[in-house]
C-alpha cells in the first residue's frame, strides 16, 4: 500500500482530517498523528518512524503552519533530508496549500498543489497515483486507477498481436537488415477513438550518452551548428534505469483522436478542437502545449477509468531504443525514407535527402522499432511528463518522472520533428521547452500502466 505521512498545524486539524478520509477512500494509507499514534507511544519517535517508512509526505501549508516553530520544522527537515537521501525518488514530498500562503524555504524546490482550488484534489490524486504506479505499489480495492468500464489491458496471454517491419541501417544509410516483428496491444475503443496501445515489457537499460560517444556526437552537432557541441552534456552521465512494464501509443496522437477527446467535458482547461497547422485526420496533432496534452490525458482517464498520462523521460527513451544502444533505433544513422526530418542535414555517412517541410501521416513510412512503435524519431517532438534538468545527476533511476522544480520550470520533449536536423532525432537527444509552448513541430503520445484483468 502507498503510505502517506501528513504534516500539518493543529489549527488545521478539521481540514486535514477530511483530507485523511479522502486519501483512505482513494486506496492509500495515510498517516496522521491524532489517528495513528496509539496512546502510550513515544510521540516524537512514532512521527520519525512514520516519516521514514512513508512513500509520500504531504505538507499541509497554511498561515498557521508557517507561523509554527519547533517540531513541525523538524518534520519538514526530516522529510527534505529523506528526499535528498533517496536519489531514486523513493519518497516524494508534496507541499499542499490549504489556503494562500508562502512556502517555507526548505520546500520551495518542490512543486506544490493548491487544495483550496477546484483542481487541487484531482492534481494531488494524480500525483499520488503516478508515484504509486512508478514504484509498483498496488492500491486497495477502492483504487481509483482501476478501470470503471471493464475495458482495461488484459494479461499478456490474452492480448491480440500485430505484425510490423523494422530495419537496420549502416552508417551510410544502407539497409543491412530487414526483419519482421510481432507485438501485443489493446485498443481503446471509446467513441470511435481506436487508440492502439502497445505492450512494452519492463526492463533495465542504459539511459543517455557515455563519454566516448559524446565526442562523436559533438562533432555531428558542430558540423551544422558551430559552438553548440556542448549540448550533448545534457545527455550525461549514462546511467542504469529500471523501467516497469507499461503500454505506449503505437502512434503519435492524431488530429482525429484529438478532436474526439477535445469534445469531451473539460477537466481543468478548455481545448481547441482543431489546433494543428497541417490538416488531416491521420496527421499527428501539433500546436499543442504540455498543458493541453495533460488535459487530453485527464479527459481520457476520466472517460476510460484508466490512468492515461504522458510518458516519463526514461520510459520514452527505453521505448524508443527498444533494446538498441546505437544513436538511432535503426542503427548508426537515419534517412528520410524511414524518418521524417530535414534531410539536408544527414548524420554519419548518410547522404542528403528529402525535406518534406511538414508532418506525415502517423506510421506512413512503414517501419517500426523492435517494440512495434512508429515514428519515435522525427515527425513531431513528443512531450514527456518530466521537468527539465540540465543533466542526469540525481535523477530517478526507477523509470519515474522528475516532478519538482529544480533547474527551471521547463518540460522535456523528445524525438525531433519534421523541421529538425538528424542529430535532434537521436534516441538520447533531449530538449526543453516552456510548458505553454505551441509549435507545428510539437505533439505527443500517451502511456498507461500495464495491468492484469
Amino acid at each position: 500500500m502507498a503510505r502517506i505521512f501528513i504534516s500539518y498545524a493543529r489549527e488545521d486539524e478539521a481540514k486535514v482530517s477530511a483530507l485523511y478520509a479522502k486519501l483512505k477512500d482513494a486506496g492509500f494509507t495515510p498517516w496522521m498523528d491524532v489517528e495513528d499514534i496509539t496512546p502510550g507511544e513515544d510521540w516524537e519517535r512514532a512521527i520519525n518512524i512514520a516519516i521514514r517508512e512513508s512513500h509520500f509526505v504531504i505538507v499541509c501549508l497554511s498561515p498557521h503552519f508557517i507561523a509554527k516553530r519547533g517540531f513541525i520544522q523538524r518534520e519538514i527537515k526530516i522529510s527534505a533530508d529523506r528526499h535528498q537521501e533517496m536519489m531514486a525518488d523513493d519518497i516524494v514530498v508534496i507541499p499542499a496549500r490549504l489556503e494562500e500562503c508562502p512556502a517555507p524555504e526548505e520546500l520551495r524546490k518542490f512543486q506544490w498543489v493548491d487544495l483550496f482550488r477546484d483542481n487541487g484534489w484531482p492534481r494531488l490524486l494524480r500525483a499520488l497515483q503516478v508515484g504509486a504506479e512508478r514504484r509498483g505499489i498496488v492500491l486497495g480495492a477502492t483504487d481509483h486507477r482501476q478501470p470503471n468500464t471493464g475495458n482495461r489491458p488484459r494479461t499478456d496471454n490474452q492480448l491480440p498481436t500485430f505484425d510490423f517491419t523494422t530495419v537496420t541501417l549502416d552508417r551510410n544509410g544502407n539497409v543491412v537488415k530487414r526483419r519482421q516483428g510481432k507485438a501485443q496491444y489493446f485498443t481503446e475503443e471509446t467513441g470511435g477513438i481506436d487508440l492502439e496501445m502497445v505492450s512494452i515489457p519492463g526492463g533495465t537499460f542504459e539511459m543517455g550518452t557515455n563519454a566516448s560517444e559524446a565526442v562523436e556526437v559533438r562533432k555531428e552537432i558542430e558540423r551544422y551548428w558551430e559552438g553548440r557541441g556542448n549540448w550533448v552534456d545534457t545527455e550525461l552521465p549514462r546511467h542504469e534505469v529500471t523501467v516497469p512494464s507499461f503500454f505506449m501509443g503505437k502512434f503519435q496522437i492524431t488530429q482525429a483522436q484529438w478532436r474526439t477527446v477535445a469534445r469531451w467535458s473539460k477537466v481543468n482547461i478548455d481545448l481547441s478542437l482543431d489546433p494543428s497547422g497541417f490538416k488531416s485526420d491521420t496527421l499527428p496533432v501539433e500546436q499543442v502545449s504540455w498543458h493541453d496534452a495533460q488535459e487530453f490525458c485527464a479527459r481520457l482517464s476520466k472517460k476510460t477509468g484508466k490512468l492515461y498520462r504522458l510518458p516519463t523521460e526514461a520510459e520514452w527513451e527505453y521505448a524508443c531504443r527498444a533494446g538498441t544502444m546505437t544513436p538511432f533505433v535503426f542503427g548508426e544513422t537515419i534517412t528520410p525514407e524511414f524518418v521524417n526530418y530535414d534531410g539536408n542535414y544527414p548524420y554519419a555517412g548518410a547522404k542528403k535527402g528529402a525535406y518534406r517541410k511538414q508532418t506525415t501521416p502517423v506510421g506512413s513510412l512503414g517501419v517500426a522499432n523492435a517494440f512495434g512503435l512508429f515514428d519515435m524519431h522525427g515527425n513531431v517532438w513528443e512531450w514527456c511528463e518530466d521537468f527539465w534538468r540540465e543533466s542526469y545527476y540525481s535523477t530517478p533511476k526507477d523509470g519515474s518522472a522528475l516532478l519538482s522544480f529544480l533547474d527551471s520550470g521547463f518540460r522535456v520533449v523528445r524525438g525531433g520533428s519534421w523541421n529538425d536536423v538528424s542529430y535532434d532525432c537521436r534516441s538520447a537527444y533531449r530538449f526543453n521547452l516552456d510548458p505553454g509552448n505551441r509549435d507545428s513541430g510539437i505533439g505527443f503520445r500517451v502511456v498507461v500502466a500495464a495491468r492484469s484483468s
